[in-house]
């Protein structure tokens, strides 16, 4: 069974008065339309409306024109009188840029329309296959929601778990039947972004501070050290510059994380003797690795993707809260609100409490609980019923890049994010050069098949998927065989639906009546890869994913 749905955005409308101040042009690149600039250079944006009074390049209608245009969006000036005659037709080209049909997320401010079909028979198909590959019965569930976030498919599978996994204790668990959606388990990197929904409904939705606020502001001891620089969004896309300690019970190594656990200090004590000191930055707060740098760190170490920076929203959120604990602040600010009963940093297979939480790893949850977050950021930061948990402003400050559209995770997942790609190659599970184009507040931004993915997957555990204005899923296991099977899922799924956008206001002239009219362009589909945007590396990848665990 599919699923069709058209996302309707609003239409920007000229009054007559205002387009007299504009004449219309085809700049005669793969991307033809009309197009807007401030004065009467060739300088403009892709969308369609130009003033009048350039010299060259106006071939369509000029102030005193009312003839050549027709409703289709395409055909949008008569032919210049210095056109050959004997030129042939070439084939229509696109009217909506690859690069616009790609970045779903901004359809509606530039007035695009997109269309979808969902195939959810594939994605049924593939889920039912997962458990069979993995050469067990493994549980897992999945939940799909529309462009619009209505619920158009939920199903689990499978019926063993390793309860009590846990790559922090080396624990691998013992094989449970009875897994099903409602099993809690813990999120491992899913908590990522619920650490910037929780930050930022507590924080900065609430008028207390804001994410590019320095340490120092909030604790002014800080004031003259290079620690004291550092933000809430360095925090949550790993940009701090800290030095990273190892999760894994390692005894006498790692001493964050002994701290947290042999209760010599509070949370408080041990994140400010071993993170916010400045010898253990190893870059400046806020710089971001270069590709040649991360091939040729220039002190012989560098840190990235890192979990500990983290803990350091735990101190700002309590501080500015007057809140007593993370547990308190989740339920007030999130779990309360969308209805999230089991989801809780009380989460025992990582060593995380309300008290002393691991902020990037340490939520229990269930899948159809998480459900509700991807849900939420397809809505635009509403909630099932309407009312609003973040602002659409929000969503998009944890949807925005803060790597300039590095790859701040250089290992496996980086090679198997997506069967289109930057580059050519053989999805080396250790080549760092993958398909990222991002990373935002706890989210990673593979390139997607047929447009953009916000995502985030975890070693263990779930993953959440966000394809703007297209779709949403929440994935759910509890199970060491990693993510490669929720990738395979979503390749075969977006290559089997189909996504269609246009442009939703061309302004055109009525021939018969000379009014100004709005006219919608065609509808065009969008092609795997995006019409060549990307790298199409679909049969290396399907061969090295879609069989394996």
């Amino acid at each position: 069974m599919n699923f069709k749905f058209t996302a309707l955005f609003v239409t920007a409308i000229l009054t007559a008065d205002a387009a007299k101040e504009y004449s219309f042009e085809n700049d005669g690149s793969t991307t033809r339309g009309l197009r807007v600039s401030s004065d009467s250079s060739s300088r403009h944006n892709e969308r369609g409306l130009k003033k009048s009074g350039s010299k060259k390049g106006t071939s369509g209608l000029k102030k005193e024109s009312k003839k050549g245009f027709k409703k289709d969006g395409m055909n949008l000036g008569k032919k210049s009188k210095k056109a050959s005659q004997d030129i042939e037709p070439v084939e229509r080209q696109l009217t909506v840029s690859p690069a616009y049909m790609w970045q779903s997320s901004a359809w509606k401010q530039r007035f695009l329309v997109g269309e979808s079909d969902l195939a959810i028979d594939v994605f049924e198909e593939t889920l039912d296959k997962t458990s069979e590959i993995c050469g067990a019965d493994y549980g897992y569930s999945a939940t799909v929601f529309d462009h619009d976030g209505n619920q158009v498919f939920q199903k689990s599978v499978g019926t063993l778990y390793n309860d009590g996994y846990s790559t922090i204790m080396g624990n691998p668990g013992t094989p449970t039947e009875g897994w099903d959606g409602d099993t809690v388990f813990p999120l491992y990197s899913n908590s990522k972004v619920m650490a910037a929904i929780v930050f930022i409904t507590s924080v900065v939705e609430t008028g207390l501070g804001f994410l590019d606020e320095p340490l120092s502001n909030t604790f002014p001891e800080y004031k003259d050290t290079r620690v004291g620089k550092i933000t809430p969004r360095m925090c949550l896309s790993h940009r701090t510059g800290l030095k990273q300690y190892y999760r894994e019970t390692v005894p006498g190594e790692e001493l964050y994380y002994i701290c947290l656990r042999d209760g010599s200090k509070d949370y408080e004590g041990c994140v400010k003797e071993y993170l916010l000191k400045d010898e253990y930055l190893t870059m400046e707060p806020g710089e971001i690795l270069s590709m040649e740098m991360l091939a040729n760190p220039p002190n012989g170490v560098y840190i990235q993707y890192n979990n500990t920076p983290f803990d350091i929203l735990v101190l700002i959120i309590l501080k500015k809260t007057s809140l007593k604990n993370m547990g308190e602040v989740l339920r007030k600010y999130v779990t309360d609100p969308l209805g999230m009963n089991k989801t809780t940093y009380d989460c025992p297979s990582v060593l995380s409490t309300s008290e002393k939480p691991m902020m990037a790893f340490g939520l229990c949850s269930t899948s159809y609980e998480m459900a509700k977050i991807p849900q939420m950021f397809v809505r635009n930061g509403k909630k099932a019923d309407g009312s609003v948990l973040l602002s659409e402003n929000n969503v998009r400050e944890i949807f925005q890049d803060n790597h300039n559209g590095g790859n701040p995770l250089p290992n496996a997942f980086a090679g198997v994010a997506a069967s289109c790609n930057k580059v050519e190659h053989d999805y080396d599970p250790y080549d760092n050069t993958g398909p990222f184009v991002g990373y935002g507040l706890g989210t990673m931004m593979p390139v997607g098949v047929k447009g953009e993915w916000k995502i985030h997957a975890a070693s263990v555990g779930g993953m959440w998927v966000v394809a703007p204005n297209r779709f949403a899923v929440y994935f759910g296991h509890y199970n060491a065989k990693g993510y490669n099977r929720e990738l395979d899922i979503l390749n075969k799924f977006e290559r089997a639906s189909s996504f269609k956008v246009r442009h939703d206001g061309y302004i055109v002239v009525n021939e018969t009546t000379g009014a100004l009219e709005s006219a919608p362009g065609p509808f065009e589909e969008i092609t795997p890869c995006v019409h060549g945007m990307f790298i199409d590396n679909n049969e290396v990848y399907d061969s090295a994913v879609s069989v394996t665990c």
